[in-house]
């Protein structure tokens, strides 16, 4: 167990010095809830305990705000912005994550990764599938 957060703290150590290698600088008001929520929902949306589940949360998380930029042309009760009052695209943001949470925990625990294994599952055996 304690090799576990000895490994784990060195992967995040070599991720900060990283980023500022990247960035330049690093300050500790970039790293807000926001962004833990984003984090936890990337792997329990992918599939906890799996490498590929993890990459697909990761893909499916950072394509959600996309997505949701573009709600306010289909419908019209959406802001696009923070100033107005309502409802804006950054709480829709922020429900969809607290929503697919608790569907994925609820309906699909192993996450987009067990969807993945159930449906190539189903294409091997597909024309025998009994």
């Amino acid at each position: 167990m304690t090799i576990a957060f000895a490994v784990s703290s060195f992967y995040a150590g070599v991720a900060g010095s990283l980023l500022y290698v990247t960035i330049g600088f690093v300050e500790p008001s970039s790293f807000s809830l926001g962004l833990s929520v984003q984090y936890i929902a990337m792997i329990l949306i992918g599939g906890v305990a799996t490498i590929s589940g993890s990459i697909m949360g990761a893909l499916f998380i950072t394509l959600l705000p996309r997505l949701t930029r573009e709600l306010p042309a289909v419908l019209p009760f959406i802001s696009g912005s923070t100033a107005a009052g309502g409802l804006s695209v950054f709480t829709v943001e922020t429900i969809l994550y607290g929503l697919l949470i608790i569907v994925f925990l609820i309906f699909e625990p192993r996450g987009l990764f067990g969807i993945w294994v159930r449906i190539r599952n189903y294409w091997k055996s597909w024309p025998f599938s009994y």
